[in-house]
């Protein structure tokens, strides 16, 4: 192990009776290691590329991003290449914002069609949860454990109903 990375090392330890099928002892090593989830910038949301199955879409993000193509290799060379790629960068974003637009969060089918049923039960569960944080107790602990349960329940039938409606 190197130097630099000891200081993440927790335990180190041989497991002599272990039975690996080799002629070599198993070592076990405990590492201290933090994942490290990077966001994405505020501001970026991804564009709705499933516009481009629309023919009519597709011919016209054709046409302006040819369009910006042309302009920014007519405006190019001016100045320098970070300079041009920040330009064409902001040109391509405009067209791709401006064509396509943002993507939606996207729900499953069966979850907007069956909405006003799940909604009051969400809510509950909502209200379930905060009283057992604002209360420690072992009764809310159940009426939140309930709240779930039925929140499960109504999710199933609202599947369900939908798969039934998709069938007939």
């Amino acid at each position: 192990m190197r130097t630099g990375q000891r200081c993440y090392c927790e335990d180190v330890s041989v497991m002599r009776g272990a039975s690996c099928w080799t002629d070599h002892f198993m070592v076990r090593l405990k590492l201290n290691v933090e994942f490290v989830y990077r966001r994405p910038p505020a501001g970026s949301k991804p564009y709705a590329v499933h516009m481009l199955r629309e023919n009519g879409k597709l011919l016209e993000y054709r046409a302006k991003m040819e369009d910006a193509c042309a302009t920014a290799s007519a405006v190019g060379g001016h100045a320098g290449a970070e300079e041009d790629w920040s330009s064409l960068k902001l040109d391509f974003a405009g067209v791709a914002s401006g064509v396509l637009g943002h993507g939606r969060r996207r729900q499953p089918d069966w979850f907007l069609s069956g909405k006003a049923d799940l909604e009051p039960v969400l809510a509950e569960q909502h209200l379930a949860r905060q009283r057992m944080l604002a209360a420690d107790s072992p009764g809310s602990k159940g009426l939140f454990r309930a709240a779930q349960r039925s929140v499960a329940k109504a999710v199933r039938k609202a599947k369900e109903d939908w798969i039934e409606h998709i069938a007939q």
